[in-house]
């Protein structure tokens, strides 16, 4: 049964950004609030409001920046096929500390907000990729790692070639956060009274 005295805390506004089910370059629309019985967040401009009812899955990922931090990623889906991804980002996708940091609370607000309103028990968390994405990741690693790193050691081989050693750590170098990326996000469930943190 929801917590009253819980629910009537007052609503903490985050800045984080917003990407609506695609790749976008630029996010334009700012800003969510997880409320007694649901999300209030932007929308093109506008604001707009979602009870915690529509939600079907919440789902956390992390994805590898190159030279950056990494970008942590919560995923909303909602009843009626709508998708909001929320980042630790700035508006043009770079991974920021303060973003980070309201990312978190963001977070843990959330999915306090979900136990305490009863909502969380029809919704589903999740973590890591989908079974397509990540089978997919892993036979793109499989090739880079022959390309960078086999054909490399091949060649110093047959050849003594010390260059080709420095391309095999500068492949592997490239490879490994992608590598990292993929064990941590292997799909699993979680208990939304102890959410992972991706990032760790």
């Amino acid at each position: 049964m929801p917590d009253d005295a819980a629910i009537d805390q007052p609503a903490i506004g985050h800045p984080l950004y917003i990407a609506w089910g695609r790749v976008v370059l630029h996010m334009s629309d700012q800003g969510i609030t997880a409320e007694a019985n649901g999300l209030r967040f932007t929308r093109d401009g506008r604001i707009t409001f979602r009870p915690y009812t529509d939600i079907v899955e919440i789902n956390l990922a992390m994805n590898p920046v190159h030279k950056s931090a990494e970008m942590a990623q919560m995923t909303i889906r909602f009843f009626n096929g709508l998708t909001m991804r929320i980042l630790n980002t700035t508006a043009w996708g770079n991974v920021d500390a303060d973003q980070t940091q309201h990312y978190y609370r963001f977070k843990a607000d959330l999915h306090e907000r979900l136990i305490e309103s009863g909502a969380a028990a029809n919704i589903a968390f999740t973590t890591g990729y989908t079974s397509g994405r990540g089978t997919f990741l892993k036979v793109a690693l499989a090739i880079g790692a022959i390309f960078f790193i086999g054909t490399p050691i091949v060649i110093f081989l047959m050849t003594g070639q010390a260059q080709a050693l420095l391309v095999c750590v500068a492949g592997a170098g490239l490879i490994l956060p992608f590598y990292r990326a993929s064990k941590r996000n292997e799909p699993g469930r979680y208990d939304p009274r102890s959410p992972p943190d991706m990032l760790a």
